[in-house]
């Protein structure tokens, strides 16, 4: 639904100095969701060492973006839950905790209040993230949207394309269930195979 950019949004106008870095929690799973979240720190033998920084560390004074936080593994949930308490990190390898300082924006299609209910989310941690809630509509609820989407990928992909009215009015009443990507894969690949004639709707 553009999420992503909400996220990119919320952390430009914050003025924060620090990244903007994203998490893909699905992605985090038992074995390495320390490593991923702290990053870790191990030395070789021939006296080189391997570092790696770790998410947190690499949002220190930025905005870390949880991304689909309910399909977080508890892990994950219960690492995370002690770095945002203590305002701390200790990379795996090393006994020194490294202070942080992230905002955080967390987004989820999952109802984690009712996973906190049920025990399958951490009640604690939602605690902790739970703050200024914003609801996304779908795309197909806000069709005043599409027209600046449609835009702004045309201008990255064919700036000199232009579209039938046709075809601008099938973008407009297609319901697009996939959102946002979905409607930009389409406008690309349209105005590509149309070429140097006018996007028409049977691209």
């Amino acid at each position: 639904v553009g999420k992503e950019r909400m996220a990119a949004t919320l952390h430009a106008s914050s003025r924060r100095p620090g990244a903007l870095v994203t998490v893909n929690c699905a992605a985090l799973s038992a074995a390495s969701a320390e490593r991923e979240l702290f990053g870790y720190r191990s030395s070789a033998s021939a006296g080189a060492s391997d570092e790696h920084t770790g998410y947190l560390r690499a949002a220190h004074r930025g905005t870390l973006v949880l991304d689909e936080t309910g399909d977080m593994p508890p892990a994950a949930q219960t690492a995370l839950l002690r770095a945002l308490a203590e305002r701390t990190v200790t990379p795996v390898g090393d006994k020194r905790p490294v202070p942080i300082d992230v905002a955080v924006v967390s987004t989820t299609r999952r109802d984690v209040y009712a996973m906190a209910s049920a025990g399958t989310f951490s009640a604690e941690l939602l605690t902790r993230l739970r703050g200024v809630a914003l609801w996304i509509p779908p795309l197909r609820e806000r069709r005043e949207d599409i027209g600046l989407f449609v835009a702004r990928t045309i201008a990255r992909v064919a700036p000199d394309a232009t579209l039938q009215l046709d075809a601008a009015r099938r973008l407009l009443t297609t319901a697009w269930p996939l959102n946002v990507r979905e409607l930009e894969r389409v406008v690309a690949a349209a105005a590509l195979r149309a070429g140097t004639r006018a996007v028409a709707p049977s691209d």
